[in-house]
């Protein structure tokens, strides 16, 4: 049963849920990891908008989990969509020291609505075609959001 969790690491970054006191150390962060391949547990949620989630995560040994990330708002002045998704996910690649991603999502849904949300998701697509994801989709915080992409 438990490896169907996906931990989250919002909370490794700042004061927030489990580790409130300040982010997570190094330490802390490997006995976090090393209890999750005990308990068969291989998915994690982490997000590149999680300052330095990806350069802690990337310190340790996570080649054997499932990385799921999230793909940051669209900046309004993007000129580029395809070079610009491309840098976040060679990125975070990279801070995370890993060859793919099991998923990779949009932060905000929305940017699909925008004028870019076609060449967004085609760069998505091809992402995955290309073996660098896995999966494609979309963080959903609203029932209607997904009504309007639905």
């Amino acid at each position: 049963m438990l490896e169907k969790i996906s931990i989250g690491t919002a909370n490794f970054q700042k004061k927030y849920g489990f580790f409130n006191k300040s982010r997570v150390n190094n330490n802390e962060l490997r006995r976090v990891v090393s209890s999750l391949k005990r308990k068969k547990i291989k998915d994690i949620d982490t997000a590149i908008s999680y300052k330095n989630v990806d350069d802690l995560l990337g310190k340790i040994k996570i080649n054997n989990l499932k990385i799921y990330s999230k793909i940051p708002k669209l900046p309004e002045n993007c000129k580029n969509v395809k070079t610009w998704v491309d840098n976040q996910v060679k990125k975070s690649k990279n801070k995370l020291k890993i060859k793919t991603f099991e998923g990779f999502y949009l932060h905000n849904p929305s940017d699909l609505l925008s004028k870019k949300g076609a060449k967004l998701f085609k760069t998505l697509k091809k992402l995955k075609k290309d073996g660098i994801v896995n999966k494609i989709g979309i963080s959903i915080y609203e029932f209607s959001m997904f009504e309007k992409i639905n």
